[in-house]
Formats: structure tokens, sequence, C-alpha cells
């Protein structure tokens, strides 16, 4: 079976707000590279050398294979700017996850057009935000984990002193 997150796209996003999505991504495309000191390789769809897809109908990206130094990849996340049924991606936990977490959780908290969930605990979305906050620091006040994830399973950085998961430091 494998880690999975799931989301509903509740609306179609307008010509404006997917040329917002494209720019924003390339930018959590750009952040993801560098992330921490590490490196997280991305693609369209798995192979090396191959750059994660922005287009005027949908953006997809996958972790790389890297080949000797083992597979990064899984299987590719992509949104579309018109609506849809539910979808989702299994990343098996590997490095790529964030960039798929910080993406569903700028789909829910900027654009408010996607519905996300997980297989996870919230606690597996903590990365991701902490890279969203990297990608987008103008938007770090907006940016949280989604609320049904909280509920079900409250993060353990999150403490009395603390009563938003907005002050947790990238």
């Amino acid at each position: 079976m494998g880690y999975t997150h799931y989301w509903t796209p509740e609306r179609t996003l307008t010509e404006i707000e997917w040329a917002q999505v494209c720019r924003d991504f390339q930018h959590l495309f750009n952040e993801a590279q560098s992330y921490g000191g590490g490196y997280v390789a991305l693609s369209s769809e798995g192979d090396y050398g191959k750059l994660p897809t922005i287009s005027s109908e949908a953006i997809t990206f996958n972790g790389v294979d890297l080949g000797l130094h083992g597979d990064q990849s899984h299987e590719p996340f992509q949104i579309t700017r018109e609506r849809s049924e539910w979808a989702f991606c299994k990343t098996a936990s590997k490095p790529y996850d964030k960039v798929v977490v910080a993406a569903l959780i700028y789909l829910a908290s900027i654009t408010q057009s996607h519905t996300p969930t997980s297989d996870g605990e919230s606690s597996d979305w903590m990365d991701g935000l902490r890279l969203a906050y990297r990608a987008w620091p103008k938007l770090r006040e907006r940016l949280s984990i989604p609320i049904r994830e909280v509920e079900q399973d409250p993060p353990q950085a999150h403490s009395p002193q603390d009563d938003t998961l907005k002050g947790i430091d990238p």
C-alpha cells in the first residue's frame, strides 16, 4: 500500500489564480532543491534530468530515480487548474513527500481550493510546513496544517504556550 496523501479540488481556479499558483510552485521547487542544506531532487515523472512540469493546464512533480544512489521517486503528484474528482499521491515517505505536503498546505491555506487529508499524522506534516514557510515567507501567517489533520492528531511541536502552528521556525 504505502504512505498516501489525498485531496479534493473544490473549485476551478481562475486563470489569474492559476498563474499565481504556477509562480509560487516554482518558488517551492527552487527552495525544495536546497531545503535545509539537503537536496530534494524533483522531476516530472521520476526520471533523472526531467524537471517538474508547470503548464497552463497542470503542475506535475515527483522525486527522482537516482539509480545506484537510490530511487527517490514513487508516484507523481499532479494538480490541475480545473475542478476534478479527488486525487491521491503515494510518496512512501520519500524525500519529495515534504514538497507534496507543502503544496497541499498552500492549496488548502492560500487558494482554499483543495481539501487535503493523509494516511500520516499531523507530525508528518511538519517538514512540509517548514518548507512552505521557507518557499513563501510573505505568506507565512496564512500557511497552516489543514485543521482536519490537526484535529485527528495534534502535532508534538504544538505546546500550550503556542496556540497556533504559525510560530514554528523553519
